[in-house]
């Protein structure tokens, strides 16, 4: 993970979206599988999210968080 004074470089970002739930106000499940390499555990993760309207999180099926466009959520580690 970068230290917390490196810059943040947003230039390879991607809006998430499909043309069948693009609808207004629709929601849209999204699911991304990680997988560490052969060999390495994942011990801690940052999750850095952007949305429009409003989030709900979770990992591994656990219920992490929300937050909303005019707000900023975090969570400690766990």
């Amino acid at each position: 993970m970068p230290d917390s004074t490196s810059a943040l470089s947003l230039s390879a970002s991607k809006w998430i979206w499909n043309s069948v739930t693009a609808a207004a106000n629709a929601q849209v499940g999204l699911r991304k599988d990680c997988t560490p390499p052969l060999g390495k555990a994942l011990i801690a993760a940052e999750i850095i999210i952007s949305v429009d309207s409003i989030l709900q999180l979770y990992v591994k099926g656990d219920y992490v968080g929300t937050a909303s466009t005019s707000s900023l959520s975090t969570r400690p580690p766990h």
